[in-house]
């Protein structure tokens, strides 16, 4: 490390030498007592005329406990405010840093595109369009507060539950992957756990003591309703309630209006049918990260139909239906 951080402070370090001083820096108080000492005495030997290599080397060996020589008044001056520089700088460094870690998410702000996030335990999220998300900084506790619909894949840690809470609801997991659906166009809350378990239940700030919790296995969804005692378990037999993120759909002898409804979902788009009757042909397909545009022309094809797309996301279906 002493090689690597001569480097460094000689400014002839790689980019990977650049974040192994900064990762060694970061793992532990020592680690970081010693950098900013090293770099001190580096400041300090900055005007001397010594070379390079005999500075390095009355770094590197001082011991832990050995004083540095006294040195000249106007020499101890600039050492000092070196080090408030230092300090400073260090200060800006752990507080910059502590936001970032703060702010990993975009705090409570919606998103306009399907985004995936990496969060500070390593889990990630994946935003539906629309949907928003606050975290805190994951030290103390590993709590998301989520609006609207995203798809979770919780990095497991017993010690630290993992908990998205929503208006109506709480999800609490260990380690697992799940969606929860709370947008607003809906009537609840809906959870589908994909792997692992998930303990599903009513949010105690708007049920208070009343509020009950079911636990949900791989394949199951829980439904949250607004208007209604309980929470309700089934099988998930949706193949599509994963579709918006991997662009997967498959539909079997569905109608039309239902088809829409599920491309408005998937693409962020606004579909409308210029004659109603198209809303009655059935459609059975399946499609695999396909974009809108291609979907529809498969459609178009399939019923003799036509559509237009403006603005990107308005579209327009016409013909004479079934």
């Amino acid at each position: 490390m002493e090689e690597v951080l001569a480097r460094y402070f000689s400014g002839e370090s790689s980019e990977a030498e650049k974040k192994e001083v900064k990762e060694w820096r970061a793992a532990s108080d020592e680690n970081a007592s010693l950098f900013l000492e090293y770099k001190q005495v580096w400041a300090e030997s900055a005007e001397s005329e010594e070379p390079d290599e005999v500075i390095l080397e009355s770094i590197f060996s001082m011991d832990s406990d050995q004083k540095p020589d006294i040195l000249p008044l106007w020499r101890q001056s600039m050492l000092k405010y070196a080090a408030i520089l230092l300090v400073a700088m260090g200060v800006l460094f752990v507080v910059y840093n502590l936001n970032q870690s703060e702010k990993v998410i975009i705090d409570g702000i919606a998103v306009n595109e399907l985004t995936e996030y990496d969060l500070p335990d390593g889990s990630t999220v994946t935003l539906h369009s629309g949907s928003s998300i606050s975290i805190n900084d994951f030290k103390s506790t590993r709590e998301v507060r989520l609006t609207g619909k995203a798809f979770f894949e919780v990095k497991r840690d017993e010690s630290k539950p993992f908990i998205v809470s929503t208006q109506q609801a709480k999800v609490k997991v260990l380690g697992t992957s799940f969606l929860v659906n709370s947008a607003e166009n809906s009537d609840g809350v809906e959870v589908m756990v994909r792997s692992g378990k998930v303990a599903f239940g009513q949010n105690e700030e708007i049920y208070g003591s009343k509020a009950i919790t079911v636990n949900l296995e791989k394949g199951e969804m829980g439904v949250l309703k607004k208007d209604e005692k309980g929470i309700k378990k089934f099988q998930n037999l949706d193949p599509n309630y994963l579709a918006w993120k991997t662009r997967i759909i498959t539909v079997k002898d569905q109608d039309m209006m239902r088809v829409a409804g599920l491309l408005e979902d998937v693409y962020d788009v606004d579909i409308q049918f210029e004659n109603e009757l198209i809303g009655n042909c059935h459609l059975t397909a399946s499609f695999k990260e396909k974009s809108v545009e291609e979907i529809m022309d498969i459609i178009a094809e399939t019923f003799g139909i036509s559509y237009q797309i403006k603005n990107k996301n308005k579209i327009t279906i016409s013909g004479v239906g079934c």
